[in-house]
């Protein structure tokens, strides 16, 4: 009788802290890092109203914005930038080519001056090799889309150079595979010279954007979508995407805004999910430790409280037999 009921005092006692341990075990692994994205991403879309406040109130102050994203990204550990009608990077002079066009039938881009970014072709550490492709007055051709009277190139040749820059995301999906339609994405061919080239050098301004290379190549997939996927442009809220990239997950948050000439812009941010996983994993490695300690524990104080709390049940039950009696 006596070893009947500390054995399943013991069993029951064990059994129930298990469960306790357990269940803040699955907590603290599973429930925690769910609630620590959606807790991030609540936080980031709450700055990310104030920044579009700044973002608005600055206007075409390009230093002023430029030091909004630079204090949202020390305040949030977030990049963030903005971005216009067709995705480009806004106020990106500092990492663009001027192109003076030669004569066409469209006059839209007949003998005019436009500036092409070249983040979407050149990264940071290729700047040294190729700004000597780049030389004033060599003729360049561009293979690309347009959107209205702007021009997205997905391709740049220079032909004295015999060099090509490619703009991989645009091209891929020109004239990949999954190539859109001619009729969808607006394709054209123009020719001129190169009139100015503007490189970076250091790592301000917005060199501060161009050194992530994982958030220039979603802003240059954003702004295919945007091109070729006419959904993209009926966006009217935030929109949040998933990322994946080297085991890393990233959250893009994608917020459509009206700039100071009613003209949509779109305010891109990326967040990586990076701590939170590191997080979660240092938790898994000091509980395996942890929940060891604790079973050991719980097994001892089981079998410590379940002879305490038996004493006094036996003590009742020899007590009623000896009344029966």
């Amino acid at each position: 009788m006596k070893k009947g009921i500390v054995l399943k005092l013991f069993i029951l006692t064990t059994a129930l802290c298990t469960l306790i341990l357990v269940t803040i075990f699955i907590g603290q692994t599973i429930f925690f890092k769910q609630y620590y994205a959606n807790r991030k991403v609540n936080d980031i879309k709450t700055n990310i109203q104030s920044f579009e406040k700044g973002y608005v109130k600055a206007g075409d102050d390009a230093k002023a914005i430029q030091e909004l994203e630079q204090n949202f990204y020390q305040e949030n550990a977030t990049w963030i930038t903005t971005l216009d009608r067709v995705g480009n990077i806004k106020y990106a002079n500092d990492f663009s080519v001027e192109i003076q066009l030669d004569p066409n039938e469209d006059k839209r881009f007949s003998e005019r001056s436009i500036h092409i970014p070249l983040y979407s072709f050149i990264n940071l550490e290729d700047i040294q090799r190729m700004k000597y492709s780049l030389e004033q007055g060599s003729h360049i051709i561009i293979d690309g889309v347009q959107k209205g009277d702007i021009v997205i190139p997905a391709m740049l040749t220079i032909k004295e150079k015999n060099v090509g820059l490619e703009n991989k995301q645009l091209s891929e999906r020109l004239y990949g595979p999954k190539a859109a339609s001619s009729k969808e994405s607006s394709q054209l061919y123009l020719a001129g010279s190169i009139q100015n080239v503007q490189l970076p050098e250091g790592t301000v301004g917005t060199n501060f954007i161009y050194g992530n290379r994982v958030l220039i190549d979603r802003i240059k997939q954003f702004q295919v979508d945007l091109l070729l996927d006419q959904k993209f442009n009926e966006v009217t809220s935030t929109e949040i995407l998933d990322y994946e990239e080297n085991d890393i997950k990233y959250k893009l948050l994608i917020k459509p805004t009206i700039d100071a000439e009613g003209k949509t812009n779109y305010i891109f941010a990326m967040t990586s999910l990076q701590p939170v996983d590191e997080a979660v994993q240092m938790i898994k490695d000091y509980y395996v430790y942890l929940i060891i300690f604790v079973l050991i524990l719980i097994v001892l104080i089981s079998f410590y409280y379940s002879k305490k709390i038996a004493k006094p049940l036996l003590q009742i039950n020899d007590t009623t037999k000896k009344l029966r009696v």
